[in-house]
């Protein structure tokens, strides 16, 4: 269970990452049209992972339930969790999917890339397994702080605002991640039509 509550918030970043990078490519006929605000795309591909996101979560609740860890009020922090996941995917997806289109396999690379993160985000392992010296490292990771984030929900009893320098840090650089992909959008979609 304890595994499954750090997989779900994975599955939905790695599936909402990559479907939200091909977007444009997918959707090219939607792109080239004038009058269309591609800008929608990604969000609809976020959206539509979301929605399976959300039958994973109520399917591990119902297990946390039936296995011994009964509803609690933490749990009305899932709601924020995933929010700050679709923030992520958005700000992530929205860069990767503005440099597809002239960087073609860049979705391999991202699959190699998403692969070796799942064994740098603690899914499978514990922070408190790192030596206190290099936690800090692991902490930079913003789907780690998410990961955490359900399993304190379900499990720990921690509310967010325990871990407020973390949070602080997830949003700034979610805030940042999220100003240079719409930077780089702005200058990459004049150029769309003709690369794809």
């Amino acid at each position: 269970l304890w595994l499954a509550a750090g997989l779900t918030p994975w599955f939905f970043f790695s599936e909402g990452l990559m479907t939200t990078t091909s977007s444009f490519t997918d959707y090219s006929y939607l792109v080239k049209k004038v009058v269309f605000r591609i800008e929608l795309i990604p969000v609809v591909k976020v959206v539509s992972a979301f929605f399976f996101h959300l039958a994973s979560v109520l399917v591990l609740l119902l297990l946390a339930t039936l296995l011994g860890s009964p509803p609690s009020i933490y749990w009305l922090q899932l709601p924020y969790y995933s929010f700050c996941m679709i923030a992520l995917v958005l700000s992530l997806g929205l860069l990767t999917a503005s440099v597809l289109p002239f960087f073609r396999d860049l979705n391999q690379l991202l699959a190699i890339v998403l692969q070796f993160g799942m064994w740098l985000t603690p899914i499978l392992w514990r922070v408190e397994m790192v030596p206190e010296q290099y936690r800090w490292v692991f902490k930079l990771n913003p789907v780690g702080y998410i990961v955490e984030g359900y399993r304190d929900a379900i499990f720990g009893r921690i509310w967010v605002w325990q871990h407020w320098a973390t949070t602080l840090g997830f949003w700034a650089v979610t805030i940042a991640l999220w100003a240079f992909a719409r930077n780089v959008f702005r200058r990459t979609k004049p150029h769309f039509a003709d690369v794809l």
